[in-house]
């Protein structure tokens, strides 16, 4: 997971410190959750992009765009394309992506229906996404391969 982006602060927010000081009470251990995507906030995406998407859904007002999806990764998998955008996860509207990334880090191991829209579909539809969790190994070397990043 990166919080880094060149007009934000890279600071890890303390809603997330919070959700992994949880785990740690629950479980004992930290869980790092990857779904192989980078999203952007809907109400943070460029004019243009957050047109087309107003045109075909103009109901829709919150959710996380997809920019990207690494081959061969959960989101693959599941059928999750860049462009589109995820409107509820695990029966809960996403807002943003720090409580989307809430809402996987809750379900880590498990499957979760996503409803997702999509540029050319005329309604929202679901998908199911299986959160998996990165392993040690991966999540210690560097520099990581792209394959492998940690981005939702």
């Amino acid at each position: 997971m990166s919080f880094y982006h060149e007009t934000y602060t890279p600071f890890l927010p303390v809603n997330i410190v919070y959700k992994c000081l949880e785990h740690w009470d629950n479980y004992g251990r930290f869980t790092r959750p990857w779904l192989g995507i980078a999203t952007t906030n809907l109400y943070a995406a460029k004019a243009v992009k957050l047109a087309q998407i107003l045109k075909n859904f103009p109901d829709i007002f919150t959710g996380v765009i997809v920019e990207k999806v690494i081959p061969e990764s959960p989101a693959a998998s599941s059928g999750i394309l860049p462009g589109d955008v995820i409107i509820k996860c695990a029966g809960n509207i996403v807002r943003s992506f720090l409580q989307f990334f809430v809402i996987i880090l809750d379900n880590v191991g498990k499957s979760v229906e996503v409803m997702v829209i999509r540029q050319g579909k005329t309604a929202p539809f679901n998908l199911t996404l299986v959160v998996t969790e990165i392993t040690t190994d991966q999540f210690y070397s560097w520099p990581l391969p792209e394959e492998c990043w940690v981005t939702m």
